[in-house]
C-alpha cells in the first residue's frame, strides 16, 4: 500500500492537486482490497501500484473537475469503484450511488464501502435501465459508443451526464450523437503524465 500511496501522492503533486492524508490512506485501502479480490473476481487488469495510481485513480480525480458536486451522483457500471468510489473519497460532502449489475462486483463494492468507512456511498445491485429520474449520472468506460441510451434514458429533464471517455468517441461524434437526442454538450480534455490525453464529455438533457 505504501508504494501505491507514494506514487499517487507524487502524481497529484505534479498535477497541482491535493488530497488529505486520510483520503490518500482510504484510496490505499481500496487499492489493497481491490488487488486482493482481483485474484478471484477479475476487477482490473492493472495491478501494478504506480500504473494503477495514474491510469485509474489519477484519471478519476482529474475528471472530477468537470463533475457537478451539488447533487447525488449515480455511477453506472461502477465495477471496481471507478470513478464513483474514488469520487466519494475525494468529495465527502457529496453522495454517490455505485450502480453495478454484476453480483460479484457489487459484493466487492459493498465490502469496500464498509471497510473504508464511507458514509456518502451506497451500492445499487441493478441495471442502469432500472433507474429513472436521476439528476446526475457519471460513468467511466462502461458503455461502448454509441450505446449511450441507458445513460440518457435514466435522466430527469435538466439532468446531467459526466462521462470519462477514451479514444472514442471523437469530440465531433460526441456532440453530434448527443445532439441528435436533444442534449446540450460540453467537451473537456486533460493530460495524464504517462497515458497522455484523456477526455470528458458532459451533457444536459433538455427534452423528454
Amino acid at each position: 500500500m505504501t508504494s501505491f500511496i507514494s506514487a499517487l501522492s507524487e502524481q497529484l503533486h505534479h498535477q497541482s492537486a491535493e488530497l488529505t492524508q486520510d483520503q490518500l490512506h482510504q484510496l490505499g485501502v481500496h487499492f489493497e482490497l481491490m488487488t486482493k479480490w482481483n485474484k478471484t473476481h477479475n476487477l482490473t487488469r492493472i495491478v501494478d501500484g504506480r500504473a494503477a495510481a495514474e491510469k485509474h485513480y489519477l484519471d478519476c480525480l482529474k475528471g472530477l473537475d468537470w463533475v457537478p458536486d451539488s447533487c447525488v451522483a449515480h455511477d453506472f457500471g461502477s465495477g471496481a469503484g471507478f470513478p464513483g468510489l474514488v469520487a466519494a473519497i475525494a468529495r465527502p460532502h457529496q453522495n454517490f450511488v455505485l450502480v453495478e449489475p454484476a453480483r460479484k462486483r457489487a459484493s466487492f463494492l459493498e465490502r469496500a464501502v464498509k471497510t473504508i468507512g464511507l458514509t456518502n456511498a451506497a451500492v445499487a445491485h441493478c441495471r442502469a435501465q432500472e433507474l429513472t429520474d436521476l439528476e446526475l449520472v457519471i460513468s467511466r468506460g462502461t458503455f461502448s459508443w454509441p450505446n449511450f441510451e441507458p445513460l440518457v434514458d435514466s435522466l430527469k429533464i435538466l439532468g446531467q451526464l459526466a462521462l470519462w471517455l477514451g479514444h472514442t468517441p471523437t469530440e465531433k461524434e460526441f456532440h453530434e450523437g448527443m445532439g441528435q437526442k436533444g442534449l446540450q454538450t460540453d467537451w473537456f480534455s486533460y493530460e495524464l503524465p504517462l497515458s497522455g490525453l484523456r477526455h470528458m464529455g458532459r451533457a444536459i438533457k433538455t427534452q423528454p
